[in-house]
């Protein structure tokens, strides 16, 4: 998958964390992703997660099999177009 798509399905899932209450585990924002478009790898979906993790957009936690994403302050202000991240698109992918 290009680095564009990775950036444009990192934005959609700080958007969705936002909308969503905050907080959410890896299968379900996989599952929830597709019906936007976005068709990503349980391996993929990880690693975005992980990457929103680096630049303190969300906090992980480890919970059975699952990776637990929250959003943080910073997470937000980037789902709203506050803040521009790293490796996260710059403008809304959900509306």
């Amino acid at each position: 998958m290009s680095e564009t798509i990775r950036h444009i399905v990192r934005r959609a899932i700080l958007e969705l964390l936002a909308d969503i209450g905050g907080r959410h585990n890896d299968a379900e924002l996989k599952l929830l992703l597709q019906p936007m478009g976005h068709r990503v790898s349980g391996r993929e979906i990880r690693a975005d997660l992980q990457q929103l993790c680096d630049e303190r957009l969300v906090a992980l936690e480890a919970v059975g099999g699952y990776l637990i994403a929250e959003i943080t302050e910073d997470g937000r202000d980037c789902a709203e177009g506050n803040l521009v991240a790293p490796g996260v698109y710059r403008h809304r992918v959900m509306r």
